[in-house]
This record gives structure tokens, sequence and C-alpha cells, in this order.
């Protein structure tokens, strides 16, 4: 081989080389995937079903945050979350997977001492309260016309830890009903106020939240396996 054809033939494997490493890296990057949820979201829905959607999916590299913090979706890290409210967040698409409604709950332990007949009743008892919820523990009481600052029997935790803390009996929970459900249906927790929603209450839901240029192959896996698994449990009850 002629010099020249030798010295070109290199320069082009060394060429290919590096465009089969930009390939690689990019399918690499292409296959992570950054979500941010709520913690409770993540402690009682996701994690306990994360593992079948991993095993299905091992090509995905699964990034999860878990903290309260409205993060920006559009020019962020973040290719997608899950959302608790409206689902009015300007320039993303929100697609409802969740009723987010709350409900007021107590262990029996908590209760069977006293009587509780109205919301005002509520606050002769301890309570255990999402560290994140309190202004809308707040309006809760506002709107049933009790001063909810003169309550002092409060123990505030993080998100994850509040629903153990009501399993345990330490007190009066606010929480979403969604992940409650479980054990009002075995009776380790009691529902006070069955069927009140005041304000928004009526109006709140789990959003999965997603900009447009973000829509990639791994957040449309994502997507498609969440929607499924909750459409599958629905149909199920």
């Amino acid at each position: 081989m002629l010099p020249e054809a030798a010295s070109l033939a290199e320069n082009l494997l060394r060429s290919f080389r590096s465009i089969g490493g930009d390939v690689e890296r990019f399918r690499r990057d292409e296959n992570i995937l950054n979500i941010t949820v709520t913690p409770h979201f993540a402690q009682h829905w996701l994690l306990p079903r994360l593992g079948a959607f991993l095993q299905r999916h091992p090509e995905i590299d699964l990034r999860i945050n878990t903290d309260a913090t409205v993060h920006d979706l559009v020019s962020g890290d973040f290719d997608a979350a899950v959302r608790h409210g409206d689902g009015d967040w300007p320039g993303l698409n929100c697609e409802k997977l969740l009723e987010g409604w709350d409900v007021v709950v107590a262990a029996p332990s908590v209760i069977e001492s006293g009587s509780i007949e109205t919301p005002a009743d509520l606050t002769e008892l301890p309570w255990v309260l999402d560290e994140d919820r309190e202004k809308e523990m707040a309006l809760w009481f506002a709107e049933h016309g009790v001063a909810y600052e003169t309550h002092t029997r409060v123990t505030r935790l993080p998100s994850a830890l509040t629903l153990v803390a009501a399993l345990d009996g330490y007190g009066v929970a606010w929480l979403p009903h969604v992940y409650a459900a479980p054990y009002l249906a075995s009776g380790r927790l009691r529902q006070l106020f069955s069927g009140d929603r005041t304000g928004d209450q009526a109006m709140r839901y789990y959003y999965l939240c997603w900009a447009d240029h973000k829509n990639r192959p791994a957040f449309r896996t994502f997507r498609q396996w969440i929607k499924r698994r909750i459409s599958e449990e629905a149909d199920s009850i």
C-alpha cells in the first residue's frame, strides 16, 4: 500500500472510531431519563411498582429526584415531573394521572377516647403534619371556621414520614386519599368527615408534566408504562 493510501486509511479509521464513540454517547444520553416527583408519590406509589418498570426496560437509565420543589422543566435538567395541583403550569404538557384530593385520617387508637363531631374537635387531638402541606391544612380549617393557628399539638414531619406516623397512632393526619385508601379499607386508619371536599379539593390531581422538546423515546416509554399501570389498577378495583 502506498504511504499516502495508508495515511488516508488511518485517518478514515480514526474518523469512524470517533463517529462510533459519538453515536454511542448519544445513544447512552438518549436513554437517561431524569424525573422529579413528590415525596409522597415516590414512596407510596412509584417505588413499590418501580421494579417492574426497570425489569421490563433495562435500557433506560432512570434517575429520580424526590422533593417538593417545583423545578423548571423547560430549561432545567429534568425531563418530566409528577406534580400535585390543579394542572395549571404554563408552557408544559400536563396529563392527569390520579385523583389528588386529601382526607383527614387517624388510627383508631387516636380517636377512640373522644367524640369527633366537628372540625373544631380536631384541635383537641395531636396532629402529624406534612411540613410541605401546612398552608393547605390551614385553609381546610379556615373553611370550616376553625382557627388552625391556635392548635399547638402539631408535629411537623417530612412527607415520607407522615403516613407512617399516622399508622403508628401518633396523631391525626392530612393525607392524599390515594395513599390512605388501602389503610382505610383495612381499618388501620379511619377517615373523619367522609366526603368532605371543600375549596379546590375536588379539582386537585396528580399530573405527569413535560416540555415539548423533552418528549424523547425514554420518556415516552415511561409515560406509556405509568398510564398503563394506573389504568390496569383502576380496572381491577
